[in-house]
C-alpha cells in the first residue's frame, strides 16, 4: 500500500535579487493509504484546485510500504509533478496581470487587472517581429495601481500581446522569474550606484565635480550618457533634482518589497 501527501509553498517573497525566503508552508488535508495506481489519482484529484489557488511548485511524496517499489515510485512522483507543472503554467496563462487594448498602429495600453500595484514588468509583443519591453518603477514614485492604465509606445502592428513577468510592489513574482532577472532586477543596484554616485559628486564639489563625473563615465555607461544628454537639456539643478527624486524613490521601494 501507498501513502499519499503533499506540500504546497505559498508565494515566495524576494528579499533582494540574492535572497527569497519561504512566508509559510501548507500541507495539503490528506494522508490516506492506497495502492499506487489509486495514490496517484488521488493526488491529481484534490491537488489540481491547489495548484490553480496557489500558483505555486507542488512536492509530491508516494511512500510505499515495500522497498521493492522504490523505483515505481519515483516514476510516480515524476509524473504527478510534470501534470501539475503543465496545469500550473495553464492556469497562469489564463490570469495574465495585464488587459490589452491597441490603440493606434505602433502603440498598445495594458490595463492592470491584478489586485496589487505593479512595480516592474516584461512583456512580448510578436507579429511581424519580436519585442521584448521592459519597464522598471523602482525609481518613479509610483507604480501601475490596480485598474491603472500603461502605455507601450512603437510596437508596430504586433497582434500579440504576452507579459512574461511581474513584479508587484510587496516583493511578489508572476511569471518568469528568470525573465524579471534578466531584463529588469539586475540592472537595479548597478543604476541605483550610479545614481548616487552623480549626486555624491554634486554634494562634494557642486557642479564642477558633477559635470566631470560625467564627462569622465558618459562614455563607459549608457545611462550616464543619458543623464549627460538631461544636463545639457536641462541644466545641472534640475538634473540633480530629478536624480535625487530617483534616490527617494528607490529608498521607498526598497521598504515596500521589505514589507515595512
Amino acid at each position: 500500500m501507498y501513502r499519499a501527501s503533499c506540500a504546497i509553498p505559498t508565494v515566495t517573497k524576494k528579499i533582494s535579487t540574492k535572497r527569497t525566503v519561504t512566508l509559510k508552508r501548507i500541507v495539503a488535508p490528506f494522508s490516506v493509504n492506497f495502492n499506487r495506481r489509486d495514490a496517484l489519482a488521488h493526488v491529481t484529484a484534490h491537488l489540481r484546485p491547489l495548484a490553480l489557488d496557489h500558483c505555486c511548485n507542488i512536492s509530491i511524496s508516494l511512500i510505499g510500504a515495500e522497498k521493492a517499489n522504490k523505483i515505481a515510485r519515483m516514476k510516480a512522483i515524476g509524473t504527478a509533478v510534470s501534470t501539475l507543472v503543465l496545469l500550473l503554467g495553464s492556469a497562469v496563462a489564463q490570469a495574465q496581470p495585464f488587459e490589452f487594448s491597441q490603440v493606434s498602429a505602433d502603440t498598445w495600453q495594458g490595463k492592470n487587472v491584478a489586485t496589487k500595484e505593479i512595480l516592474a514588468c516584461v512583456v512580448r509583443f510578436e507579429s511581424p517581429h519580436l519585442t521584448i519591453f521592459s519597464e522598471d518603477y523602482y525609481f518613479k514614485s509610483e507604480g501601475i495601481a490596480p485598474g491603472a492604465v500603461a502605455t507601450f509606445d512603437h510596437i508596430k502592428r504586433s497582434e500579440k500581446a504576452r507579459v512574461l513577468w511581474v513584479q508587484f510592489v510587496d516583493g511578489t513574482e508572476w511569471g518568469d522569474p528568470n525573465v524579471g532577472r534578466s531584463e529588469v532586477l539586475q540592472h537595479r543596484q548597478p543604476s541605483l550606484r550610479l545614481v548616487s554616485e552623480m549626486v555624491n559628486a554634486y554634494s562634494r564639489g557642486g557642479e564642477k565635480e558633477f559635470l566631470a563625473y560625467l564627462e569622465s563615465n558618459k562614455g563607459v555607461d549608457g545611462f550616464v550618457q543619458d543623464v549627460w544628454r538631461m544636463q545639457e537639456q536641462t541644466g545641472t539643478e534640475d538634473t540633480i533634482s530629478h536624480l535625487r527624486i530617483r534616490l527617494a524613490s528607490a529608498a521607498k521601494h526598497d521598504k515596500m518589497l521589505a514589507g515595512q
